[in-house]
């Protein structure tokens, strides 16, 4: 209460305190840690947070304890003194140096890639989100950091500030973990909602996935790109989890299909669809051009996408500038999911073409050379929200992007001359030399063999071991046999060759059951 939020400390120490005693500050740190509240012991810990005590452990045999506690002591980071935006910007410039060391295919989203999400989800179809004390329930399965839950929750906040706006989600990274549950704490959020869980497979504890049985009103994340879900590089327990899953049928959560197990952003995408609310669910997802292009007809990541149309999930693609990202240049897609579109949406699917709508950086951030400018971002929920065709925006009806895969085979046509380099060319081909030359050295060493068999077989005889010998006859004859073929192979080849020289012409045969 003293606090004024859900979490405190009863330590006699704060980060200023901590300089007056420098022999003893690794301690003092630990015993300032330890008496957080259970809530944030959480996200200290070592399995499920940022493992902090070995990172004092860290400080303190390499000297730098006294350093590092001196530059945070001297730094005012009140939630009242620095905005919540503010320090996602901050985490966001920590994010651009280490992004390397990211997980491969994690993707950390920028912050106006995340604005442009929520406005568009808060675009339209929101009716109801405006009603006094409404509950908004948001759910992120690959929430990372917590940047989109959080832009989420601001947004809702300033449309209407009577709402009750709900936050759930999953993440697998115990780092991100951590710093989405210190948001979601400030934020007054329920730290059970926020689960340190791989979103394809269920709670130990409770053997059911997360939230099962909460529908969410609107659904924003940032799958991972290239993740495997089958085979070698998948996370332990995934393959069979997702296999299982699939098996239930129509009763599971990835009914539609499996995807090629080297990619579970359409897996994510089907987790999206099952949790949005049957009558006004809406979702919000950042993908590369994997779950648009791959796969052929019959392929799982097809049938998945047809399942997606026939339902009329799909209300708007948006094709977004390359370079965005910290530590990826590629291209990215946004796909916009709605379960209760409006009238004029309905059977309709929006194609938005925004690749060219940034502004330069004047220095770049990692890979990330572009931004989305507030013009930008403006633009293109203009366009979004006027369904209108234009330079930058096509509507089809979903239907035309059904189809089926024909093969066509074309009728192969050759033609035939008998010239010295058609001649010469015949016997450089591979298909010549393997049928009718045959290397010297070849016939040396079946030679040599049938020497050593003839005179195994004379002294067999001498010796009169009949067994032997008769081996040996045995041997003799396959070895001549296979002379005998090489000898006429030759032959037939020169014959081959001097037939043809003989009917040199410049006469060309299109129909080649008359040459002869």
């Amino acid at each position: 209460k003293l606090s004024g939020f859900p979490f405190y400390n009863r330590s006699r120490w704060t980060l200023r305190k901590l300089l007056d005693d420098p022999n003893n500050i690794a301690d003092n740190l630990q015993d300032y840690i330890d008496c957080f509240s259970t809530n944030i012991q959480v996200m200290f810990a070592k399995k499920s947070g940022l493992d902090f005590s070995t990172e004092i452990e860290k400080m303190d045999a390499h000297d730098r304890r006294f350093g590092v506690v001196t530059k945070f002591s001297e730094l005012d980071l009140n939630p009242d003194t620095v905005r919540n935006d503010v320090m996602g910007t901050i985490f966001e410039e920590i994010i651009n140096k280490f992004s390397e060391n990211a997980e491969a295919g994690d993707q950390y989203t920028p912050r106006e890639v995340i604005r442009l999400l929520v406005k568009i989800l808060t675009a339209e179809g929101i009716d109801d989100i405006y009603e006094e004390n409404k509950l908004v329930t948001v759910y992120d399965p690959a929430c990372g950091s917590g940047g989109m839950l959080s832009a989420t929750y601001d947004e809702i906040r300033s449309l209407n500030n009577t709402a009750d706006v709900v936050l759930f989600g999953q993440e697998v990274n115990p780092e991100s973990y951590a710093i989405c549950l210190a948001d979601m704490m400030i934020k007054g959020q329920k730290i059970e909602h926020i689960k340190l869980q791989d979103t394809m497979k269920k709670e130990a504890s409770t053997g059911q996935y997360c939230f099962d049985g909460t529908k969410m009103r609107l659904v924003i994340m940032n799958p991972p790109f290239g993740t495997a879900w089958k085979g070698k590089d998948a996370a332990q327990g995934v393959e069979k989890s997702v296999l299982d899953e699939y098996s239930k049928g129509h009763n599971g959560r990835f009914s539609a299909g499996l995807p090629a197990g080297g990619d579970m952003q359409l897996l994510f995408m089907q987790v999206a669809i099952d949790k949005m609310d049957e009558n006004t669910g809406r979702a919000a997802i950042i993908t590369n051009g994997s779950p648009l292009f791959s796969g052929g007809t019959m392929s799982g990541e097809s049938q998945i996408r047809k399942w997606m149309l026939d339902n009329d999930y799909i209300e708007a693609i948006i094709a977004l500038p390359t370079d965005l990202f910290y530590n990826t240049g590629i291209g990215i897609y946004a796909f916009i999911l709605s379960k209760n579109k409006q009238e004029k949406r309905k059977n309709k699917i929006q194609l938005i073409n925004a690749v060219d709508f940034y502004e330069p950086l004047r220095k770049s951030l990692g890979k990330k050379r572009r931004e989305l400018s507030a013009k930008n971002i403006k633009d293109i929920i203009k366009i979004y929200a006027e369904f209108k065709e234009g330079k930058y925006c096509k509507i089809f009806d979903r239907d035309e992007f059904l189809y089926r895969e024909y093969t066509v085979y074309q009728p192969l046509q050759r033609a035939g001359k008998i010239t010295p380099n058609s001649i010469e060319a015949l016997k450089q081909s591979s298909w010549y030399v393997s049928n009718f030359i045959v290397d010297e050295t070849v016939h040396e060493e079946l030679d040599s063999k049938i020497t050593k068999v003839k005179k195994a077989i004379e002294a067999s005889t001498e010796k009169g071991n009949k067994l032997v010998k008769g081996k040996a006859e045995k041997e003799l004859k396959k070895l001549e046999n296979k002379k005998e073929k090489f000898i006429k192979d030759e032959k037939l080849g020169i014959d081959l060759i001097q037939v043809l020289s003989s009917n040199i012409s410049n006469k060309e045969f299109n129909d080649l059951t008359k040459f002869k």
